[in-house]
Parts: structure tokens; sequence; C-alpha cells
């Protein structure tokens, strides 16, 4: 009986927490699933949410932490992949690319068609500079979902930053992004950016004021729009 009563302890732990993360009460619902941790502090589930939970609060180093836990679980009832996911973005966000993309990797060995690991791993590889790798990515996210609007955006923006970009290439998949959502403003700047490097700056200020209208805080599209502001002298 005494088994059965803490199972039920926790599960009902667990079910308000889940709860409370639905509603976005982030804090009570970490308050609930540390007190099932107090209970079991090898189940997998409960180390899971608590990865969740502290992503959803930006504390991405407890998230990393936690979702190590869950994958040096000897079993563990909790897709692999789904944990991967969340810990390849903590790591991202932390800069810790060395291990976001042995995290990637290990992942796309299970999964190769998998978009989110996919798009990750663009994004990693553009961070470092190594644009044409990003591009080769960007393009195979293309090919396995040829609707998928961030990475035809990725791939435009990667091809007009580089030195022997395409940018007619560029250009196609700028458009195609922004036509999918005219109202995102990262599409916005990034088809604004395409023509400026086209020379093409009546068209880049068009879209990058747009950009910025919708995202006054963004640094990224000032600093593009001050390179605009910059050919125009």
């Amino acid at each position: 009986m005494a088994e059965i009563s803490l199972n039920q302890k926790i599960r009902t732990f667990l079910n308000q927490a889940l709860g409370l993360l639905d509603r976005k009460k982030y804090g009570h619902a970490l308050e609930k699933l540390l007190k099932a941790e107090e209970l079991d502090r090898e189940n997998p589930e409960i180390l899971y949410n608590l990865g969740v939970t502290f992503s959803r609060m930006e504390d991405y180093g407890r998230a990393v932490d936690y979702l190590r836990k869950v994958k040096a679980l000897p079993t563990a009832f909790v897709d692999i992949l789904t944990v991967n996911r969340l810990l390849a973005y903590s790591l991202i966000v932390l800069k810790s690319h060395d291990e976001a993309h042995k995290v990637i990797d290990e992942s796309l060995s299970l999964s190769a068609a998998d978009t989110t690991l996919l798009n990750m791993k663009g994004y990693l590889l553009e961070q470092e500079g190594k644009l044409s790798e990003a591009a080769d990515v960007f393009e195979v996210i293309i090919e396995i979902d040829s609707e998928n609007s961030n990475a035809c955006n990725s791939l435009a923006y990667v091809l007009a930053r580089m030195e022997k970009g395409n940018h007619s290439k560029a250009l196609k998949y700028a458009k195609k992004a922004f036509d999918a959502n005219p109202d995102n403003p990262a599409y916005c700047d990034t088809l604004g950016y395409v023509y400026m490097v086209k020379g093409q700056p009546d068209f880049a200020k068009k879209y990058m004021k747009k950009a910025l209208s919708l995202m006054p805080d963004s640094i990224e599209i000032r600093q593009h729009i001050n390179e605009l502001l910059q050919l125009d002298k």
C-alpha cells in the first residue's frame, strides 16, 4: 500500500505540474516538480519536465543539467529524440556548440529526416561561419519539406552572405518565405537584405523598413539598415 501511495503522490504532483505548464505558470509548476523529484530522483518523466520547465523559464543551464540526467538513466520511458531536441536547443542558447553538434548528430543518426534537428544544425554551422555547409543543410530540409519557410528564409540569408553566393537563388527562397508569411519580421529582413546585396536599394529599404516596424527592438535588423545606409553614401 505504501508503494501505491507513493506512486499516487508522484502522479498527482506530475499532473498538477503539467496543468500549470499548460497555463504558463512555470514557477508553480516547478514547485510541484521539485516535490515530485524529492520522492523519486530517477524518474525520467519528472526529470524531463524539470528540463522543460527550466527552459521555459530561460534557465538553460539547469535545463541542460536535468536533460543530461534523463539521458544518463539506464532506462528512460521518454522519447530520446524529444529530449535531444530540447537539450540541443538549450546548448545552442548557452553557446555550447561542440556538445550541441554531438547531440544533434547522435539524433540525426536515429532520425535523418528530422527537420527540427536539421534546422538547428544549419543554424549552428551558420553561427560558426561555415556558410557553405549551412546552405547544404538547409537545402536538405527543403528537399524533405519544400514548404518549410524557416529553411527557405535561412537558405536565402546564408546564400546572400556567401562571398560567391547565388543571389538569384537567394531571392527565390527569400520571396518564398515572405509570401508564406509577409508579416514575419525575419522574412521581411532577409528579403530586404537579399535585395541589398543584389544592388537594389529601393526594394531593400521597403522590406527592411517593414521588418523594423514589426520588430523595432531587433539589433540585427538595425544593423542591416545601417549597412544599407552606408551603401547610399
